[in-house]
């Protein structure tokens, strides 16, 4: 009797171990049903263009052994999008404490004057039109 019983608790146990339905992870982005012609999770994930370690990581209590890959229930072959963390955070930059001096030395009091051209410059005239000579005048007129 007490090994009846003791079966009958094994037999409980394994079929509810058995019965374990896997579950997509939260923020998955594509499941696809377990149908009768798919033969294991290596087969169903390379059907659905992932691997069988991603159906792993985004099917909760998904058998490593693929007992449990059940007709009609649905596994994630998209994962949720994975957040990059920033390296360090940015850090705004401070100004300088003390004031920049400048590149050429000016004095408070004496401010920079306009420079004065040392040569004044002189309007220029318009070069005058040579004047027609008579011989070039009556060799014109003779064309």
């Amino acid at each position: 009797m007490k090994f009846t019983a003791t079966l009958l608790v094994l037999a409980a146990v394994a079929s509810s171990a058995m019965a374990v339905v896997p579950i997509p992870v939260e923020g998955c982005r594509k499941t696809v049903v377990v149908k009768a012609t798919d033969t294991g999770c290596i087969q169903f994930a390379g059907d659905n263009g992932t691997t069988f370690a991603n159906l792993l990581k985004w099917n909760n209590k998904l058998r490593s052994d693929c007992a449990n890959l059940d007709v009609g229930h649905p596994l994630c072959v998209l994962g949720p999008k994975e957040h990059t963390k920033p390296t360090k955070p940015v850090k705004p930059t401070k100004p300088p404490t003390k004031p920049v001096k400048p590149t050429h030395p000016t004095h408070p009091t004496h401010p920079t004057k306009p420079v004065k051209p040392t040569h004044p410059t002189k309007p220029v005239k318009p070069t005058p039109k040579p004047k027609e000579t008579y011989a070039k005048r009556n060799f014109l007129n003779r064309l």
